[in-house]
């Protein structure tokens, strides 16, 4: 497996859209870490790539639907994004 780090530009309790310099084929699976506030543990779930579309400089943005996450989990992101 490959490690890689992004920033998101946005967050949802169904997914999420970042941009990266990686391309992935739709519907790839990825294991994420996400760190929602410096001083906690990341969360881990798993998603899929819904969609991607190339940008600038050989980056792409791409939309991410959450797979497999914990009800504790969606709990963290819905009181960051409320």
């Amino acid at each position: 497996s490959e490690n890689f780090y992004t920033l998101s530009n946005e967050l949802s309790i169904k997914g999420m859209r970042i941009t990266c310099d990686k391309k992935f084929p739709e519907n790839t699976e990825i294991e994420l870490k996400i760190l929602l506030e410096f001083d906690e543990e990341p969360i881990k779930l798993k998603a899929k790539v819904a969609w991607q579309k190339k940008v600038f400089l050989g980056n792409y943005i791409i939309g991410l639907e959450f797979i497999k996450i914990s009800k504790e989990d969606i709990l963290k992101i819905k009181r960051l994004i409320d």
